[in-house]
């Protein structure tokens, strides 16, 4: 995709979407679109009915050269389920906020990319303890959590 080009207005225009992994199926089905993904991700984890996750190849020819888009489209409450686990999953559980990170764009200047390395930098001490109980936790359970979502000792 070229800097002219966003994500958000693909998936406003798309009838179809196909991922491997990331959040563009999370993404796709804050649009409405109910997207074709191919690896675990959170939807078919934890919202499976949102997602199409075919087992053979016979079933993702069958899903993406299917004549009807019909059956790509969710509903609002489904929306807002998605809506809901994008929202959990980049403001709750990610590390920005616990490590003073700046939001960072394809198109962002050096500038502003220094100035959030240096954000960071500044705050690894406060965070140092957090980042290390994440690091024992994500070699238990294969997932990390943000420092508001850490047990307290």
């Amino acid at each position: 995709i070229g800097p002219e080009i966003s994500v958000n207005s693909l998936l406003k225009n798309a009838f179809r979407v196909v991922t491997y992994h990331g959040t563009v199926h999370l993404e796709a089905a804050c649009h409405g679109i109910r997207p074709i993904v191919i690896s675990d991700c959170t939807l078919s984890k934890y919202e499976k009915r949102l997602v199409f996750k075919p087992s053979s190849e016979d079933q993702y020819d069958k899903l993406i050269r299917g004549e009807t888009n019909q059956i790509f489209k969710l509903g609002e409450k489904e929306i807002l389920v998605a809506k809901k686990l994008l929202y959990i999953r980049e403001c709750i559980l990610g590390f920005g906020n616990c490590i003073n990170s700046l939001t960072l764009y394809r198109n962002d200047g050096n500038s502003k990319i220094q100035k959030d390395y240096e954000q960071v930098l500044e705050s690894l001490d406060r965070a140092c303890d957090m980042l290390i109980e994440n690091g024992r936790f994500l070699n238990s359970n294969n997932h990390t959590l943000s420092l508001n979502s850490l047990p307290i000792n």
